[in-house]
């Protein structure tokens, strides 16, 4: 459960590592927050989803030139979910999401309006689906989101076609 607390780390590089055995995000954020520069990383052997960052909900919260993991061995992995956030900006980021055997999600963002997502490295691996990046009809995405690259066998998923979209150079998204 958030505790409330605030840290600031200003030592270039820091690393939030976490080994979560339940669902449950390595960091959850404010609204406002910049994380700059980071090695965020949440690693779950059970069968839950594991995430790595949260700012579900939040407002003008930045992450950007940050490297982020998140692994679930059976429970699926996700690196950054940004589930009805507004304002945000997810740029030069090297994301990660795997999963031995379930699901692997760079970013959610089902709700989210006026995001950017843009220059970030986004991989995914897993035996199964892999989903770069996945939102819905009410997803807004931001026309500076360009740039991105995708690594591995990983999609789009929008069931329904979002405001906008995010360019790739190697995948069209949505």
């Amino acid at each position: 459960a958030p505790s409330g607390r605030t840290a600031t780390l200003t030592v270039p590089g820091a690393t939030i590592a976490a080994q979560n055995q339940s669902l449950a995000y390595s960091l959850s954020v404010g609204d406002n927050v910049t994380l700059r520069g980071l090695t965020i990383s949440n690693s779950n052997a059970d069968g839950t989803g594991t995430f790595a960052v949260s700012a579900q909900g939040r407002s003008g919260v930045t992450i950007e030139n940050t490297t982020i993991t998140g692994f679930g061995a059976t429970g699926g992995g996700v690196a950054i979910d940004a589930i009805n956030s507004t304002n945000m900006v997810i740029r030069g980021n090297v994301l990660t999401a795997r999963s031995d055997t379930a699901g692997a999600i760079g970013i959610r963002t089902n709700g989210a309006a006026n995001i950017t997502i843009a220059d970030n490295r986004i991989t995914t691996s897993t035996a199964g689906v892999q989903t770069v990046i996945v939102g819905n009809n009410t997803t807004s995405f931001n026309a500076a989101s360009t740039g991105n690259t995708a690594v591995g066998t990983g999609t789009c998923s929008f069931p329904t076609a979002p405001t906008g979209s995010v360019g790739f150079t190697n995948l069209s998204c949505p």
